[in-house]
This record gives structure tokens, C-alpha cells and sequence, in this order.
């Protein structure tokens, strides 16, 4: 489960850059599998949907206030270095790559998507623990699609900070 806050992006309509660009925070869901290829070097396969923002901007040339929607969701291959291996508790670093899928409702698209981790991981019992962390994702670009005389907005340069808690199980 994470919170996300996005930067502000980049929008454009029909070559029009805009001002005063802003994604509202959502929650966000995920899962994932992993493998320990030693005591401190682990690697998964995530999962994460962010659930539908609003996303606002002015067109700077005609002054319009423009709204849409945006969803998310990516799929990363991620590796992590675990600091003092599996200890009661665990800082760790990782990094992440994979895809995004955007959807504005309108229109979606598929993008590059990657992510850079660092967090905490506390023991609770036999292989079970609660994970605490904060990871920076980029999820690449979006845009709507074209209606009547209006032309598609671009969402560019998509970036979110989300802090992420969650549970892990480790199958020895």
C-alpha cells in the first residue's frame, strides 16, 4: 500500500505549453514475487496500480483551465541490496525498470517506467516482515485523445514519490 505524491508535469495541447500544472496524490496498490540470490542481494517483480488523480492545467495561450483523469499502473523488475542481510531490522537499497500503462480515460498508452528504492525492513516473525519505504518512479508520458475541436493534451515527464508500506514473506 503507498501514498503518491506526483510532481507537476509537463503539459502541451496543439504546441500550447501550459501553466500552473499539477497531478492530485492517490493511493496506491501492489504486489509482487521475489528470489534472495545471497544473505543481501534480492531482485522481484512488482506489481503497482495508482489509482485515478485529477490532473489540471491553463492552456497559456487561450487562458483555458483544463482537467482530465490519470491512472497508472506499472510493472517493474526491481534488484535490492540488503544492508546486513535478513537482521531483526534491514535498510535496503534498490533500483527498478519496466513499463507503465497510463490511462487518462480518454486515451491510454504504454511508456518506459523506473524506479530507485530505499527503506526499511522490520522482522515480525519466522520469515514475515513489515516493509517501510519510499521509492521515486518514473512512469513516463500520457495524453488524451482528440474530441470535436479540442486536440490532445499531452502529459509528459511523469514522476511520483510514493511512500510504500506492506508485508513480505520469505520461503526458506
Amino acid at each position: 500500500i503507498g501514498w503518491s505524491f506526483f510532481e507537476d508535469p509537463e503539459m502541451t495541447q496543439s504546441g500550447a505549453a501550459y501553466f500552473g500544472e499539477e497531478i492530485d496524490n492517490t493511493l496506491s496498490l501492489g504486489g509482487g514475487l521475489g528470489y534472495y540470490f545471497s544473505d543481501s542481494i534480492r531482485g522481484d517483480v512488482t506489481v503497482d496500480h495508482r489509482f485515478e488523480a485529477d490532473v489540471e492545467g491553463t492552456n497559456s495561450q487561450t487562458g483555458t483551465r483544463i482537467e482530465t483523469n490519470l491512472a497508472s499502473t506499472a510493472v517493474l523488475a526491481n534488484m535490492y541490496y540488503d544492508f546486513g542481510g535478513r537482521d531483526d531490522v534491514t535498510p535496503y537499497l534498490g533500483a527498478g525498470i519496466g513499463f507503465s500503462y497510463n490511462d487518462t480515460g480518454s486515451d491510454a498508452n504504454t511508456d518506459l517506467a523506473a524506479a530507485a528504492m530505499a527503506g526499511l525492513s522490520f522482522s515480525i516473525h519466522d520469515g514475515l516482515k513489515f516493509d517501510a519505504g519510499y521509492r521515486f518512479l518514473y512512469l513516463g508520458d500520457a495524453e488524451t485523445s482528440a474530441s470535436g475541436a479540442a486536440a490532445a493534451l499531452s502529459i509528459d515527464e511523469i514522476y511520483v514519490h510514493e511512500m510504500r508500506i506492506g508485508l513480505r514473506y520469505e520461503f526458506n
